[in-house]
């Protein structure tokens, strides 16, 4: 199992742990130079380019730009900008000093990302465990709740639940069990996403045998957490240590607690990490700890012709900007 750096949360972030993960860089940026002379004139520079930079001597010459925002070269002439950086790319006839590039997590203009988690903000997230789980210490399951800084899927920065099993849940009537959330209001104060299809979200999970796992359950409530609608991934799924994609169905209609759910009164969403009940054929008899890393939550739209009205106005991601 790889680690991460986790900052564990009792309201608010706090420790840390080593962590290692992939996520996105800045492309590099071409070299470029000092023009060349063109012919036998000692030009001094020309008009500002569009960056705050001279153009360089257009007639060859020594001429010296001095640009107060770009790392580049002249682009036409002898003359040679001087700078300390900008803030946007530069052309393929410049050098630039630039900063790395910024990483946008981005599904559609009409497709609003949610929670990018983009740097590791968690803001609003919390963790715990499930009623079956507490009243029984000898399963000894706990958790805590962080961040990845560098794993993701489009862009560095992931939420991170680690669910510590100790032993399965022989005495137990539901298996041990882990959950994240977050909670956006009670009815009839929560999301209004009818203009929505599908919520999509992405998973990874990390652990030393996978068999061990029932699954991980992407979930939503409405009305007031009385109807509910999941999608699920077996341990047998998640065992390459990729992402995967979990989609649950916003348009289903509630036909019971645990079928379809008012897609205008989304009160909250979540995932749980549960273990099965005893140890599979082959497994380890005592389970492993499972490392959950939770990404890109966004919205997928309606078709136009079945869109509704929705509050996509008040849908920003609740890390916003989604870029970071």
């Amino acid at each position: 199992m790889s680690t991460h750096r986790v900052s564990l949360r009792g309201g608010l972030l706090a420790s840390a742990l080593l962590l290692i993960g992939v996520g996105c860089g800045s492309s590099p940026k071409p070299a470029g130079g000092t023009g060349g002379a063109t012919d036998a004139g000692a030009g001094t520079g020309g008009a500002p380019s569009s960056d705050g930079g001279g153009t360089g001597g257009r007639d060859g010459g020594t001429g010296s730009d001095v640009a107060p925002t770009d790392g580049g070269g002249g682009r036409d002439g002898g003359g040679t900008e001087v700078a300390t950086g900008d803030s946007r790319p530069d052309t393929s006839a410049e050098a630039g000093s630039d900063g790395p590039s910024v990483c946008t997590t981005f599904y559609g203009a009409a497709n609003p990302v949610q929670y990018a988690f983009n740097g590791g903000a968690n803001n609003g997230w919390y963790q715990f465990l499930h009623d079956s789980d507490t009243p029984n210490p000898s399963t000894g399951v706990t958790t805590s709740l962080g961040a990845s800084f560098s794993d993701g899927k489009s862009c560095p920065g992931a939420l991170l639940l680690r669910v510590n099993f100790m032993t399965y849940g022989l005495s137990t009537a539901q298996a041990p069990s882990g959950s994240t959330e977050t909670f956006f209001g009670s009815t009839p104060n929560g999301r209004n996403w009818s203009a929505y299809k599908n919520l999509h979200a992405w998973i990874k999970v990390e652990a030393t045998d996978y068999q061990q796992l029932a699954g991980v359950y992407f979930y939503v409530k409405s009305g007031n957490q009385m109807h509910y609608q999941d999608a699920v991934a077996t341990g047998a799924t998640l065992n390459n240590g990729q992402f995967h994609e979990l989609v649950v169905d916003l348009s289903v209609v509630p036909t019971g607690p645990f079928n379809g759910v008012v897609a205008n009164d989304i009160q909250l969403i979540g995932f749980q990490v549960l273990l099965n009940m005893a140890p599979p054929t082959g497994a380890p008899a005592t389970p492993s700890p499972v490392n959950l890393l939770v990404d890109d939550i966004w919205l997928e739209a309606l078709p136009v012709s079945d869109a509704g009205t929705s509050d996509a106005a008040t849908d920003a991601p609740a890390d916003a900007p989604s870029g970071g």
